[in-house]
Formats: structure tokens, C-alpha cells, sequence
């Protein structure tokens, strides 16, 4: 099967992998001035660039917890692009976005929209995401924070995920950036064997 956009992810953790604490709080994304000097910088590059990759989607894909949590913000993050919300809760409804039941719903809608980027949000979806193989470039930004318990990011991926890293960095804020292809999933039963590989029934856009 012919894919012709490309699946990106551009998220923030504490060290330990957390994209939020238990009950989905994130205030710790914003209160990271405990004047604390980090002496190491070396320029990021696209590494740190949300805005250019968020230049290059047409729509972005997120849970509904996460969609109503942006409720709360000032202004709405995602200007100009199309959102869809993928729940299985049959009484969510809201005009400003696509209501889809399933990933597959997911992938048809991209399809029929030629979409030819797409910004997956929230960690429940980019594990799914990935799982699929339907993610071609990822970008973790892991701040300097231990949180001890929380949502995972990638916690419960049932198959192995191979990266190649394309650009890091860090900031004077103690942020580290990684930006990675990602390669073809493989399952679980065939990860010890290096002369199998699996690739998913699809063509993957090339990553710069």
C-alpha cells in the first residue's frame, strides 16, 4: 500500500519518560525556572524546531482527554490545521473538529483529505501510531525533571521500534532535543533474530 504522508511527533518528557503526571496534569511544562544553570549548550538545530515541523502537517491527530485538556489553554494551539479527535465515546461531539473511532478511520480520512503531513498528539496515539508504522519522524525533548510516576510515552509499545537519529541538542534551560527517523516496527518474537526483519505493507516517504 502507497502512503504519501508523512506520520510526525513533536513531544516534550521529564527524564523518566512522563509526558504528564497521573491524573494528565502538564503545569510542570511550565515551571521549569528553578534557577538551575546549565553551563552545556550545543545548538539543537531542526532538533528544537517545533515550528518547522509543525509547518509541514495539515492536521493533527489527537486523543479526546488530551483535546479537552486544551480547553483550558488561552489561545487554540492548532491555527490553520484540521483536527481529528479519535475516541470510542459515541456522545463526544465538537464542531471545530473530525470525530474518528479508529485508527483505520484515522488513515482512510487522511487518505481521502490528501493530507500529506500529519502531527500525531498525545501519547496513547503516537504509541498506536507507531505500532502501525505510520510514524516517520519523532522528536523528544526531555526536560530536566525526574517525575517519579506518570503517563508514559511510549509504556506498553508492543513491538520494537528502530530510530536512526538525524540531529540533538541542548539548550541553556537544560533541554536535550532528539530528532529521529523511525524505522520500520519490528514484532516482539522476531527482535532477537537480526537476519529477520519485518517491515508493514507500506511505502514509507523518505526523511531528510
Amino acid at each position: 500500500m502507497l502512503r504519501n504522508w508523512k506520520g510526525l511527533v513533536f513531544i516534550v518528557t521529564s527524564l523518566d519518560g512522563f509526558v504528564a503526571r497521573p491524573d494528565g496534569d502538564v503545569s510542570w511544562l511550565l515551571d521549569q525556572d528553578h534557577g538551575i544553570e546549565h553551563p552545556v549548550e550545543h545548538a539543537p538545530g531542526d532538533a528544537g524546531d517545533f515550528a518547522r515541523v509543525f509547518r509541514g502537517t495539515d492536521a493533527v491527530v489527537i486523543s479526546r482527554p488530551a483535546f479537552e485538556k486544551l480547553n483550558d489553554l488561552p489561545e487554540w494551539p492548532y491555527p490553520g490545521k484540521d483536527v481529528i479527535v479519535m475516541t470510542t465515546r459515541e456522545s463526544f461531539s465538537d464542531d471545530r473538529v473530525t470525530v474518528a473511532r479508529s485508527l483505520d478511520e484515522v488513515v482512510s480520512l487522511i487518505g481521502e483529505r490528501g493530507y500529506r503531513g500529519v502531527f500525531i498528539d498525545s501519547a496513547g496515539k503516537i504509541r498506536q501510531f507507531l505500532e502501525r508504522g505510520l510514524v516517520d519522524e519523532l522528536t523528544v525533548t526531555t526536560v530536566p525533571l525526574i517525575l517519579g510516576d506518570g503517563i508514559p510515552l511510549f509504556g506498553g509499545v508492543n513491538c520494537d521500534v528502530p530510530l536512526r537519529l538525524l540531529d540533538s541538542g541542548t539548550t541553556r534551560e537544560g533541554y536535550v532535543h532528539a530528532r529521529y527517523e523511525v524505522l520500520p516496527p519490528v514484532p516482539h518474537s522476531h527482535a532477537h533474530d537480526a537476519t529477520r526483519s519485518y517491515t508493514p505493507n507500506v511505502k514509507r516517504p523518505h526523511i531528510d
